[in-house]
């Protein structure tokens, strides 16, 4: 029996991937670089920061002095774009708030920094429907790996079995299924294409999700 429910955020709640796709691009301009949308959505899509950062400096060493210049350099171009658009996804954040008033436990887990994920949950007015939320600074190892989730489901006293984790990344849904969770998929249209035949369940709009859907 499901007894909480985790979020992803980016791609899953907010559609600000594709912001971060962008962000990148620029940021390696600015720094003599063009990378196209292929190379820049297999450097961010999924990846905690850490892990962008390690995976830039890989493909383009010196490209950034440290984690920091990397930062704040995407973080000046997506700030820029996120201004410009809604980029809140209605069908998602509608199921978080049903599952949230029919009182289960509900959690933000994303590789996404603290001060983004503040700003996410301000714009999206869902504070008082959350447990808690974890950021890339409450753990130290990225998706792919099962850390995040499994500290989650920790947190609340749960069997990780217990759990359903709502994500639209390969990455995010392998932390999920190593964590020995339930996981549903997001794929929206126009968004880059992701392996998701991991997940249990797949649909283009999470306000269709019924917690029947996983036969508990």
């Amino acid at each position: 029996m499901l007894k909480a429910f985790f979020f992803d955020l980016d791609g899953t709640l907010l559609c600000t991937e594709i912001l971060w796709i962008e962000a990148m691009k620029a940021a390696a301009s600015e720094r003599g670089v063009e990378m196209d949308m292929a190379k820049a959505t297999s450097l961010v899509i999924g990846r905690a920061l850490t892990d962008i950062y390690y995976a830039v400096m890989e493909s383009y060493p010196g490209i950034f002095r440290d984690l920091n210049d990397l930062d704040s350099t995407l973080y000046k171009y997506f700030i820029k774009m996120a201004s410009e658009r809604n980029t809140r996804i209605p069908g998602s954040v509608e199921l978080l708030t049903r599952l949230a008033d029919d009182g289960y436990p509900i959690a933000i887990v994303t590789g996404c920094a603290r001060r983004d994920l503040e700003n996410a949950i301000k714009e999206m007015q869902i504070a008082d429907k959350l447990a808690f939320s974890l950021s890339c600074d409450d753990y130290h190892i990225g998706k792919p790996d099962p850390t995040c989730y499994k500290m989650a489901a920790d947190r609340l006293g749960l069997d990780y079995h217990e759990c359903c984790v709502f994500e639209d990344s390969t990455a995010g849904i392998r932390a999920a299924k190593a964590a020995g969770m339930k996981c549903v998929a997001l794929v929206l249209e126009g968004m880059p294409a992701q392996d998701v035949s991991a997940a249990d369940i797949v649909l283009n709009n999470l306000s269709d999700f019924k917690e029947n859907m996983l036969g508990e």
